[in-house]
């Protein structure tokens, strides 16, 4: 139990940007064999996101990837950056949506790093990236296909040839469109 609040007590000083620190749990004897716990925390300075660098990507702008981040922040006068490891990982997650969305549909986060300057109060994350080879959208056909004709589920997929590969937007066009236009003639399990 003691590891456990320990712990718990240690993830909201994470959660609010003191990655730096430590939590001492000592127990005192207490009457009728019971025990007091003596909390010795130290806060330690609050870790501020200074620098995200990007390592790997060619076509794509380092600005550009930080603004798919939604949570993790570099330090600015206006803003705080505070690191949460949680909402880092999903970052990261948007990170290679993004790179997605832009053609590039192999894209991939080959490993990231967190360091910290010599007084530990700055952190800096390094993520080094594959964006693999940029895709374009080719040749557009349907099988099968009796109730709509081709140019009608084109227009609802809302995709032509050449088009630079967008995960988000061919998913869309499937789910919200074209099968939209199955269920509302009443092909629910097209």
């Amino acid at each position: 139990r003691i590891f456990k609040i320990k712990n718990k007590i240690l993830e909201k000083y994470h959660e609010d940007g003191y990655l730096l620190a430590d939590v001492q749990i000592d127990t005192v004897s207490a009457r009728n064999r019971r025990i007091n716990l003596v909390l010795n925390i130290n806060e330690g300075q609050e870790v501020q996101v200074e620098k995200i660098r990007f390592h790997g990507n060619v076509n794509i702008d380092d600005d550009d990837l930080r603004d798919a981040m939604d949570e993790i922040k570099e330090d600015r006068w206006w803003r705080s950056a505070d690191f949460n490891p949680e909402k880092y990982e999903e970052d990261k997650k948007l990170i290679v949506q993004y790179c997605k969305e832009n053609g590039f549909r192999d894209a991939e986060i080959l490993r990231d790093s967190i360091s910290y300057n010599e007084d530990q109060t700055d952190l800096y994350i390094d993520i080094w990236i594959n964006e693999g080879a940029k895709y374009y959208f080719g040749d557009i056909t349907f099988t099968n296909n009796v109730i709509f004709e081709d140019a009608a589920l084109l227009h609802a997929l809302d995709i032509e040839k050449g088009d630079v590969y967008d995960q988000k937007k061919y998913d869309e066009g499937i789910r919200d469109r074209v099968q939209k236009l199955y269920y509302n003639q009443g092909y629910l399990f097209s």
